[in-house]
């Protein structure tokens, strides 16, 4: 600011600062030598589409008394905010940002993200019932940013959190690593936090974010309706193809097909009148929370 460069905002946990430049303040800032990279925030960044609970065998967690995730403490953060649910008590919610506005509409799409951690319906139930969920409101719409994300993630950061899960990204990822891929290496670097990324559903780069060397990007295969492992298969739409950095992704994949969570009505809906009903949908989006809500059961 006192060199003159309009300043739209700063990651407390990153060395890290929003710009809105000329051409001529971009050469200025080039020349900088404490200025290590200038990159662009302009990527959109959209929802990604799932749980087979049995199939972690996290329902074995029950039954053995061996703890769901108590004490460990989870961010969602994505657009939009669950969906008030008798089933998913939460820890807390990000309604706004002194730098970027947080989107406060309810979501079905984090509803479902977040049923996979944490919901405690008897038959759509999530990995880690017992963990500490928070609603970090990534993006102002679902289009994205990469500023409000780091505000939402910062956010999170605040509140303890141990695992942050990612459920979405760049629609068509490319093959290089980007800012958003770098910002979550240096997150998870310096501040020990697990990262689960979808991997994303286009069938190609898993990446922006996923293609970094901290983060574990998740795949979807399919479960086909039951536990037996032999009758699975990896979804035509998970993204697969390794970035040029050398990262081997995935590093991991989870039930993400047809996957039935807590339901939502539409976002515009006030919260008093949300339903409770089943929600099946499919994606990298739902494969993600689950590898999420496992790393809560370890840490609990």
């Amino acid at each position: 600011s006192a060199a003159g460069f309009h300043v739209l905002g700063a990651c407390e946990h990153a060395p890290l600062v929003f710009l809105e430049v000329t051409p001529a303040e971009l050469a200025r800032l080039d020349l900088r030598p404490e200025v290590e990279l200038l990159d662009l925030t302009g990527t959109d960044h959209g929802e990604r589409l799932d749980v087979a609970r049995g199939e972690v065998h996290a329902n074995l967690l029950d039954s053995n008394g061996l703890g769901r995730g108590a004490g460990a403490k989870v961010a969602v953060v994505e657009p939009g905010q669950p969906c008030v649910n008798p089933f998913l008590q939460l820890s807390g919610v990000r309604l706004a940002n002194n730098a970027f506005q947080s989107n406060t509409a309810y979501s079905s799409h984090t509803t479902g993200v977040a049923a996979c951690i944490r919901s405690t319906h008897s038959t759509h139930s999530g990995v880690a019932r017992d963990c500490n969920l928070y609603a970090a409101n990534g993006a102002t719409d679902f289009g994205g940013s990469f500023p409000n994300s780091t505000a939402a993630i910062g956010w999170a950061m605040n509140k303890g959190t141990h695992v942050l899960n990612l459920s979405y990204g760049a629609p068509t990822p490319t093959s290089s690593l980007t800012l958003f891929d770098r910002y979550l290496d240096h997150v998870v670097r310096d501040y020990a936090l697990t990262v689960a990324v979808a991997a994303g559903n286009s069938g190609a780069f898993a990446g922006d974010p996923g293609a970094g060397f901290n983060v574990i990007a998740v795949g979807n295969f399919n479960d086909n309706g039951g536990t037996a492992w032999s009758f699975e298969t990896m979804a035509a739409t998970s993204s697969f193809q390794n970035p040029v950095t050398g990262v081997e992704t995935l590093q991991v994949a989870s039930p993400g097909t047809n996957v039935t969570m807590l339901g939502c009505v539409p976002a515009w809906t006030p919260p008093w009148l949300a339903n409770y009903n089943a929600n099946t949908m499919s994606g990298t989006s739902f494969a993600s929370p689950i590898v999420a809500g496992e790393a809560a059961v370890l840490i609990g």
